[in-house]
């Protein structure tokens, strides 16, 4: 269960880096509507996005430690950044 776990915040974080490098192209590529989202956000969307990816790296990180390295060659957390 902890690897499966691993593997989904693994692809969650590969798509959260996706949208950090979308996020200063002009045009955008994957969101369109950049400048609505950072309107309604709290915080810059760029901080914001790359405190959880983050967060879910480390998070990814004790997971493993838990119950080790996963037996996919993609799946390790140095792919994940």
């Amino acid at each position: 269960m902890i690897n499966s776990a691993s593997s989904a915040f693994i692809t969650i974080g590969k798509n959260f880096k996706s949208l950090l490098e979308d996020l200063p192209k002009k045009p955008a590529e994957i969101i369109m509507n950049w400048k609505e989202l950072e309107s309604a956000s709290e915080e810059p969307l760029a901080k914001r996005l790359t405190d959880d990816y983050k967060r879910m790296y480390y998070f990814v990180q004790l997971l493993q430690f838990f119950a080790g390295p996963l037996e996919e060659e993609d799946a390790a957390p140095a792919n994940m950044g």
